[in-house]
């Protein structure tokens, strides 16, 4: 589907097998068509994945993300830090923790910080 990484947003691993303090990229781009008089938006990410550890059936990861959004007179730009878990029995992501800053402003006097938390929590049924 075209929202496809908007909806799964956890990433496939490269071919080769990984170490502890390996990374790897993963990209996003969504195009948003404008709606209600608004122009279009373009959203792009950029997650960065570590191995930091493999115990007991999980590999933990660190990840470093970065986001620029643009469109519709807007512009702002997401940085952050994140854990996600991989559960190596289940073959799956379990946990994604995200930990952002974000930037940007729309139209004159606009702009300012926000800081966002969230975590996503899966389990197969």
């Amino acid at each position: 589907p075209a929202m496809k990484a908007g909806i799964f947003f956890f990433p496939e691993f490269p071919d080769e097998p990984l170490e502890p303090g390996d990374d790897f990229d993963y990209d996003i781009k969504i195009e948003m068509p404008g709606m209600m008089g608004m122009g279009a938006t373009t959203s792009v990410m950029r997650m960065t994945y570590t191995l930091e550890d493999v115990s007991d059936g999980v590999a933990v990861f660190s990840v470093r993300q970065r986001m620029k959004i643009k469109g519709s007179g807007m512009k702002f730009r997401t940085g952050g830090k994140s854990e996600a878990l991989f559960d190596l029995e289940e073959g799956m992501w379990v946990e994604h923790e995200t930990r952002t800053r974000s930037r940007g402003g729309a139209g004159f006097g606009a702009g300012g910080v926000t800081l966002q938390r969230s975590r996503v929590t899966l389990e197969k049924k």
